[in-house]
């Protein structure tokens, strides 16, 4: 969280916090709607060099949903399992 958004929420300024809540719903929401709509076929994997670990990505321009199962994976609730979402604002 950066440091106006700290700020915000300890003085309790609810109104900017909102504003950010909606806009990184309204960047998500197509990542999740092409994910709704090509299941499979809506991620890439990839592999970070350093790890050899392997994710599998889906993006836009303003958004990355990532996701990691280790090979041995025995649920989706276990530690495991990881995904994570980043919005890209200026």
């Amino acid at each position: 969280m950066d440091a106006a958004t700290q700020q915000q929420w300890s003085n309790n300024n609810m109104e900017p916090i909102i504003a950010k809540r909606k806009q990184a719903a309204e960047d998500v929401s197509p990542i999740y709607q092409n994910i709704n709509d090509h299941d499979e076929k809506a991620w890439v994997k990839v592999r970070d060099p350093k790890t050899g670990e392997e994710y599998y990505l889906s993006w836009t321009e303003n958004a990355t949903c990532w996701a990691y199962v280790a090979p041995d994976a025995t649920s989706y609730a276990n530690a495991d399992t990881k995904n994570a979402i980043w919005l890209y604002h200026e």
